[in-house]
């Protein structure tokens, strides 16, 4: 279904006095094409849920734009009308992980996660090299990769960094049924490649969200939102 015919499900009364509003703030004519476009988007967002639930493929399809040009806007956008914080941006990917709208995967010692917005992409990036580690993007360009037996180093022995190995480790026993004496080396690249080569695929997605769950917890309270 085309955007014109889905306007109706838009707020006109409270998109137009905004629209105004935005608009004649800085003088009539003030605003250029692309201006207009950030604030349109970013109206249409707040004033209807024609955006939601759908994925960048969807919104470029209905809004006849290609993606890379979709992904500027929602950025410009945000940073000019929205730009709310971190930490709350973090906790939309730790309810977009567990909607099942994000899923991360394991493989060996990397995690690895598709984030579709560029917005909570962003947040992610920053948030991780705040710890001092680094997103990779040579498995694909799209797709963030952490690694973890790097990530825990990184977080060396940090109150949220030993925490987070404690729940983890607690997490990787219960799955694994074996007694406390089981040697997990978190640190150590092998061991996780070993490890998951024993768990059977919908383990290793339980194990995948869990990771990344906790991992965000972790950069939320380090962001001062915990």
């Amino acid at each position: 279904m085309a955007l014109l015919d889905q306007v109706n499900s838009i707020n006109k009364d409270e998109f137009t006095k905004e629209f105004l509003n935005k608009y004649l703030e800085l003088g009539f004519g003030s605003l250029s094409k692309h201006d207009i476009d950030l604030l349109v988007y970013y109206l249409i967002k707040k004033h209807s849920k024609l955006f939601n639930g759908k994925s960048n493929y969807e919104l470029s399809s209905l809004l006849k734009i290609t993606e890379r040009k979709l992904q500027s806007i929602q950025i410009e956008s945000y940073l000019r009308y929205e730009n709310i914080s971190i930490s709350i941006n973090l906790n939309e990917l730790i309810g977009k992980i567990g909607s099942g709208d994000i899923k991360p995967e394991i493989e060996g010692d990397k995690i690895r996660i598709l984030i579709d917005s560029p917005v909570l992409k962003r947040d992610f990036e920053y948030a991780i090299t705040t710890i001092g580690h680094l997103v990779d993007y040579s498995f694909n360009k799209n797709i963030l990769t952490l690694r973890l037996s790097s990530f825990f180093e990184a977080l060396g022995n940090t109150a949220s960094g030993i925490g987070l190995k404690k729940q983890l480790i607690d997490f990787l026993r219960k799955q694994q049924k074996n007694s406390e004496d089981i040697q997990i080396e978190i640190e150590q690249k092998s061991w996780w490649s070993k490890q998951f080569s024993s768990f059977k695929t919908a383990v290793k997605e339980e194990a995948a969200q869990f990771i990344f769950k906790s991992i965000l917890s972790v950069l939320i309270t380090h962001m001062g939102g915990g």
